[in-house]
């Protein structure tokens, strides 16, 4: 059963107080209703009552789905967790993160390789800059779509399945970087970076 804990904030645009009463733990196989406006980011965004203005804001929270044996903690403090229960455990520092890691498992991709996925298509895109998110797979060759901020707007990049389908066959045959994505694991950009060096 999903928790609310009474947050307190600060709006950034005039200092009054925002109060909010979020979730600490959502379990979607118990909260499904909260998944769509978890994954719109609806969940996150609050109105100040004393200049109307609408701002994101953020407090630990716990992304549970037994189904898929999935655990996602929103935090931005390191955090171990030697224990995961078999589950897949993922550290994510913002919401933006969350969002993506809940996309990517909903649709059955192996987030670690969608991470190398990531690098190589920034590298043979020419964008070694753009910060690709993943948003859905495409079409009937289930074509990866990723989205990134560009001129003030979001880009749409596709890649073919077969470049996820490269990357996890590199993961495959390195079964030391499993090791590496043990317990409660920050797995993004970094740590694609962490497996070049």
């Amino acid at each position: 059963m999903a928790t609310l804990t009474r947050h307190s904030f600060r709006c950034p645009a005039c200092g009054a107080e925002i109060v909010v009463q979020g979730h600490d733990l959502i379990n979607v196989r118990e909260q499904p209703e909260l998944k769509a406006p978890l994954i719109s980011g609806e969940l996150f965004l609050q109105t100040c009552p004393q200049c109307g203005r609408r701002h994101l804001v953020t407090w630990p929270l716990v992304y549970l789905d037994p189904d898929e044996m999935v655990l996602l903690m929103l935090s931005d403090k390191p955090l171990a967790m030697a224990d995961t229960g078999g589950y897949t455990a993922r550290l994510v520092p913002r919401v933006g993160d969350l969002i993506e890691k809940v996309k990517i498992f909903d649709a059955g991709l192996d987030d670690k390789a969608v991470e190398l996925c990531k690098y190589v298509t920034k590298q043979d895109a020419g964008k070694p800059e753009a910060d690709l998110r993943f948003l859905r797979l495409d079409g009937a060759d289930n074509e990866i779509v990723f989205t990134y901020p560009a001129g003030g707007q979001m880009e749409l990049l596709a890649v073919g399945f077969n470049v996820y389908e490269d990357c996890r066959g590199i993961l495959a045959r390195n079964p030391s970087v499993s090791g590496r994505a043990q317990g409660l694991a920050i797995i993004d950009e970094a740590w694609v970076s962490s497996l070049l060096r």
